[in-house]
């Protein structure tokens, strides 16, 4: 018996493990879209980031993912990037305007929920707090981050990576990603 494999989902990894599997392909195909190295992290990282609330209902990630840096991209390369992101909450007032699509239940739904990210983070440890607002907050790129904390480029990359673990980590604990 022949088995279907597209529409299976992909097994179940978690975040840190998708992170190091995708990681590299994924900035390779967001780098063809962009044609610029810290823009396509920029948008890998943003990915990742709008993954972890949809964690449970994602059935397949890595097309998930795709898809995500690929719609980001576009928005980008559009001028109209209408980004729902950790920026608008690390450290400062909510200042996202709603898409004129959502139901009031939803802007709700999602203030809410950056309150509650809002929480999180302010439970991280201050160096990966400060990690995570200069590149979602302040829109700081890796090299800048760099030169403001002190570390090399590549390390910008790691310890983002595991500051957005803790910060994963808060999140189940509230109950908000799993």
């Amino acid at each position: 018996m022949k088995r279907d494999l597209a529409s299976e989902p992909e097994p179940r990894l978690n975040l840190g493990d998708l992170f190091d599997q995708l990681e590299a392909p994924l900035l390779r195909f967001a780098y063809k879209l962009v044609m610029n190295a810290e823009n396509a992290q920029d948008l890998v990282q943003e990915a990742f980031i709008r993954l972890v609330p949809h964690q449970t209902e994602v059935k397949k990630p890595r097309a998930w993912l795709y898809t995500t840096v690929h719609n980001l991209a576009m928005n980008q390369l559009r001028g109209q990037s209408k980004v729902v992101s950790l920026q608008s909450t690390v450290g400062g007032e909510d200042t996202t305007t709603p898409d004129s699509q959502l139901l009031p239940i939803d802007v709700l739904e999602q203030r809410e929920r950056m309150g509650q990210i809002r929480v999180c983070l302010k439970r991280l440890p201050e160096r990966e707090r400060v990690l995570i607002q200069l590149k979602y907050h302040q829109n700081c790129s890796y090299r800048e981050i760099a030169q403001q904390m002190g570390i090399t480029v590549s390390n910008v990359g790691y310890s983002l990576h595991h500051a957005l673990k803790s910060l994963e980590i808060e999140l189940r604990q509230e109950g908000i990603a799993s």
